[in-house]
Formats: C-alpha cells, structure tokens, sequence
C-alpha cells in the first residue's frame, strides 16, 4: 500500500492522478474534517448517509440502560476510488471491490473519470453490487473531474472567507485543467462568419446559417 504524496514517484498517468484526488481530500480534511463530510455528502446528494467528523451528544435517550450523560459517536466508513482519465470501466472489475468492504460501516464506491456512466449503466452497476453484497449495502455513485471542482465550489460559497479552500479549490482546477481531464467546450463559442450576409443581417435584424 503507497501512501499519499505531493512528491509524484508514477510512471502512470491515472496512478498519478489518483494520487493527485486523494492528495486534494486529504488536504481537504486538514483543512477541516467538516469540509470533507460535506463534500463526500455533496457527491452523494445525502446529508445523512455519510459522516467521518465524531458526532458529540448529550442527555441521550436510549431503549437499555436509561438516558446517557454525554455521547460521541465516530462511524466508522470505508470509501474506494477507482480512477479512469476517461471512458468507463468494466462492471467485472468493480465488482471485484466489493469484497474489500465490510458489514457495520459506510461503504463508499466512486466510479472517477472525465464523464459520468450513462443512467442505464449506473443502474446495471448499482444492481450487480446491490446482489453481490448482500449483507452489507454499498453506496455507489459515477462522478467526474468537474463533480469534484463543482462541489469546492460549492464549499466556497457557504465558507467564502476560507483562504485555504479557495486557495485549494484554484490550483485543483488548473490542475485538472491542464491535464484535460475536464471538458473546456462549455467554454468555447461559436462564430458563423456571415459574409455578403450582413448587410442583410442589419436591414431586416435577421440571423441565419445554412
């Protein structure tokens, strides 16, 4: 097992992007664990599924034992990357995951790449893990580079005066960037070259392209 470094020791591109993910949620977290709960919850689309920050009670109710002074509950989750720069990947080979998890935990499987699975995909792959793990559910959920950009986003805009997630934030997008693992088309517009057209295109406010 490699640990997270900021220093790349890859000679393969999608090792060391994986790395590259990783390293950006770890920063993340140091940045404060809430940050990661509430990006982890964001790409989930679920607020109560998921929690790595210990939860702190008081005057807790419970059906045993009477009522409990005070509680701090650490869940306990497990959540796997498989990493592609583009395409999908074979339901086999995530399946094949599936035995890392265990029963009485949180477990998290996303499928990364430059585009999401088709929705008749997902729901093939969330039907193959739901009957190869019976006794333990799996959360799993297809998300792109963008996903990921769109969700610190996100975190900026609840946490605006955060200079490190900001700061984060920036240099993980011009990273994904410059490695084109997030579309730029969103960005680009098209110009028809209108020709003898435009003086048309004045008299009459008309636009038009063959």
């Amino acid at each position: 097992m490699s640990a997270i470094t900021p220093f790349q020791i890859y000679s393969q591109k999608e090792n060391t992007i994986t790395n590259n993910v990783l390293l950006m949620f770890s920063l993340l977290n140091n940045l404060s664990s809430h940050f990661f709960d509430k990006m982890i919850q964001g790409i989930l689309e679920d607020t109560e599924k998921f929690t790595v920050a210990p939860i702190f009670q008081q005057q807790v109710g419970k059906r045993t034992g009477g009522i409990i002074d005070g509680f701090i509950e650490v869940r306990p989750s497990k959540i796997i990357f498989e990493t592609k720069i583009n395409g999908e990947e074979d339901i086999k080979k995530l399946l094949k995951y599936t035995k890392v998890f265990k029963p009485g935990q949180t477990n998290v499987l996303f499928h990364l790449s430059s585009k999401r699975f088709s929705v008749k995909t997902k729901k093939e792959v969330e039907t193959s893990i739901a009957k190869s793990a019976k006794n333990h559910p799996i959360l799993f959920e297809s998300i792109s580079y963008q996903d990921l950009i769109d969700q610190l986003i996100a975190l900026i805009e609840g946490y605006p005066y955060e200079k490190g997630l900001k700061q984060l934030t920036e240099q993980f997008e011009a990273y994904c960037l410059k490695m084109n693992l997030i579309p730029t088309s969103k960005h680009i517009l098209r110009v028809m070259s209108c020709g003898q057209s435009f003086e048309l295109n004045k008299n009459y406010r008309l636009r038009y392209c063959l």
